[in-house]
């Protein structure tokens, strides 16, 4: 067996990932939930990854991009 390029899960999520996709429905909103998420996101936002908020409730739903940068996976995903 030969490998072109070894690396770890880490470095291979960051490079390969198309994005961060946040699915919530309006149940499970509220303004301590809003604040753990921006918590979390905050420092790594010097990241590439585009993170995609999908929201959903009875009568409609939506897809909702944030900011033009990204986040870097390989820190927030534990």
């Amino acid at each position: 067996m030969t490998a072109r390029e070894v690396m770890d899960i880490d470095e291979a999520r960051e490079k390969y990932a198309r994005g961060l996709a946040i699915s919530l429905t309006d149940r499970q909103i509220d303004d301590q939930l809003l604040n753990r998420l921006r918590q979390s996101l905050e420092p790594h936002r010097s990241g590439t990854i585009p993170v995609h908020l999908y929201y959903q409730r009875a009568d409609a739903r939506a897809r909702l991009r944030f900011g033009r940068r990204g986040v870097s996976l390989r820190a927030i995903v534990y």
